[in-house]
């Protein structure tokens, strides 16, 4: 989870804004061992 705390903090976001904006994209997390888009 620290790759994506840093990436959160590039773009200015908290952590749980950026994990929802990648969920809204339906962007693959590479933190994800399974590599599932987090939205369908």
């Amino acid at each position: 989870m620290e790759r994506i705390e840093k990436r959160a903090k590039k773009l200015g976001l908290e952590k749980g804004y950026y994990l929802l904006l990648l969920a809204i994209l339906g962007i693959e997390d590479p933190d994800h061992s399974d590599n599932r888009p987090l939205a369908k």
